[in-house]
């Protein structure tokens, strides 16, 4: 009966050892599936990209990141006995149950790795809001700028100034003319009956 009953020790035993081996083999398929994506994407928990999209995926991200800073550190093991159901740590030696439940505390570094993440988008945080606050900026001066150009002394201003250059070219060529004019009219070349000399047409020193 006793040797029985080491069977039956030795049995169970054997199949605990044969579900943690299966559960590696899963948690390896799945690194190695992961492992493949990064190459492609990004590369890792110190990788930011990798760390966005662990977090875009909800649990099952979380989930992934934990097995990526974990790897070969916890194994959980699945079975239909509930009672088989644990969760394992490497000891440097052999796997055990993790009977401490130290797999629950390292749930926190996926929390602070998080946390870490969100101290290093502050300054691309800040840039972003500094820019869009000169965008805001700029709009209200557009707007503001808007609305007194809707007005017609405004914009018979802006047509004024516009053409200040051409007017006062003309300006000076029109007085030009007018002074000529007055000259010759104070010499007696235009305006006058009486016969004017060539001297005339110079203007008194």
């Amino acid at each position: 009966m006793r040797e029985k009953k080491d069977t039956k020790k030795t049995d169970k035993i054997v199949d605990i050892s044969d579900q943690v081996k299966q559960r590696r083999d899963e948690e390896a398929e799945l690194l190695a599936a992961a492992d493949q994506e990064k190459k492609s994407t990004s590369g890792g928990p110190d990788d930011p990209r990798f760390i966005m999209q662990c977090l875009d995926h909800n649990e099952r991200g979380d989930g992934i990141l934990f097995a990526s800073l974990h790897k070969g550190k916890f194994v959980y093991v699945k079975s239909r006995d509930e009672k088989a159901k644990a969760w394992f740590i490497w000891s440097g030696h052999h796997w055990e149950i993790d009977k401490a439940d130290f797999h629950h505390s390292a749930v926190e570094d996926v929390a602070l790795l998080y946390q870490r993440e969100s101290e290093n988008l502050k300054p691309e945080i800040a840039a972003a809001r500094a820019e869009l606050d000169d965008a805001n900026d700029s709009v209200k001066h557009y707007n503001k700028l808007a609305k007194e150009l809707a007005k017609d002394g405004d914009l018979t201003q802006i047509t004024n100034c516009g053409t200040e250059g051409k007017q006062a070219a003309e300006d000076a060529g029109k007085a030009k003319i007018m002074a000529q004019a007055k000259v010759d009219e104070l010499n007696g070349v235009v305006g006058s009956d009486a016969a004017g000399a060539q001297d005339d047409q110079l203007p008194d020193a």
